[in-house]
Parts: C-alpha cells; sequence; structure tokens
C-alpha cells in the first residue's frame, strides 16, 4: 500500500453532452435538475497528463454503479482542500465523502466502451442549489474522477492508471482548470 496515492482526472462537460432530462421545484426556491451527462473517456489524455484504459473505467462502473442505483454515490462541489502533511490523513479524507459539499446524487452509471454516462440530479443542499444555478446559468464545469492508486509514466511523459489496487470512491463537479 506504500505506493498507492490520490488519483484524480478531469473530463470537461461541453454543453452537447450534458442534457437535461427533469427540472422540477419543490417550493420555497428549491430547485431540482435530473440530467444525463459523460462522466469519463477511454485513452484520453486527461488534463492531469493521465490517461484510464477499458478495464479501468469497466472497474469504475462494476464498483460505483451499485451504489448509484442505491443512491448512495454522491459528488462534492469541487474536490476536498487538502491541509495536512500525514499521508495517511491524506488518503483518509480523500476516500470518505463529506455529506455537507455534496452538490450530486448519481443515480446511475454506464460504460459504453468509449464513454462513462451518468444520471444524476443535483440535491437540495446548499451546494446542490449552486451546482443548479451553475446549470441554469450555462456556466462550464467538469466531473474529476477522485480514487486511489498507482500510475506508472509512458515514454511520452504522460501517466497510465494502473488496474492493480485502484479504489474509485465518486466523480466531483470541478471549474475548469
Amino acid at each position: 500500500m506504500k505506493n498507492i496515492k490520490y488519483i484524480n482526472s478531469q473530463f470537461s462537460v461541453i454543453p452537447s453532452s450534458l442534457s437535461i432530462l427533469e427540472e422540477t421545484s419543490i417550493g420555497l426556491g428549491i430547485n431540482k435538475i435530473r440530467m444525463k451527462v459523460i462522466l469519463q473517456e477511454r485513452d484520453v489524455v486527461n488534463n492531469n497528463r493521465r490517461t484510464y484504459d477499458g478495464a479501468i473505467l469497466q472497474l469504475i462502473v462494476n464498483e460505483l454503479g451499485p451504489k448509484a442505483t442505491a443512491r448512495k454515490l454522491i459528488a462534492e462541489l469541487d474536490h476536498p482542500i487538502q491541509r495536512v502533511d500525514d499521508i495517511n490523513e491524506r488518503m483518509k479524507r480523500t476516500a470518505t465523502l463529506s455529506l455537507d459539499r455534496a452538490c450530486l446524487l448519481f443515480t446511475k452509471l454506464e460504460y459504453d466502451g468509449r464513454y462513462i454516462h451518468a444520471e444524476c440530479e443535483t440535491l437540495t443542499t446548499q451546494k446542490g442549489q449552486i451546482l443548479f444555478a451553475l446549470i441554469k446559468d450555462k456556466v462550464m464545469f467538469g466531473f474529476s474522477l477522485r480514487a486511489l492508486g498507482e500510475t506508472v509514466q509512458n515514454p511520452d511523459g504522460t501517466m497510465r492508471v494502473l488496474i492493480k489496487n485502484f479504489k474509485p470512491i465518486t466523480f466531483d463537479v470541478v471549474s475548469m482548470p
């Protein structure tokens, strides 16, 4: 476990890849959007210079998909800020989902051989309402995988994520870098 580290990867959501399925108001100014989005693409170098092959993407869906179906997979608005030097504390926070930062609930994950698709809904939490407003204002944002695992450097300088010891945690909603 010594080589296990925090892994995140960013995939931007382009307007055509976010499809609003339903928009509802539950009163008192609280609104929800149910949507379909693309979370991750196979074999593409992301903003962190990492690539994920099909086996990794299938593992992500196999591990996180049942949590989504059971309504147990949330996204935080932004990645957790790591303010401690202790690697064990950093890994513990990475592996923990913070309910007070929750903005989105995933309800379905699918892998089609190229992309991980998700159905999800904004939450009625404060962070969920911020995300709702960002969507309504057509603000570009992305999803970033939060995971624990190992990487190896490719000859071209990019990093390939290894399936050994790989543990997906969630996808967080992030601003564009």
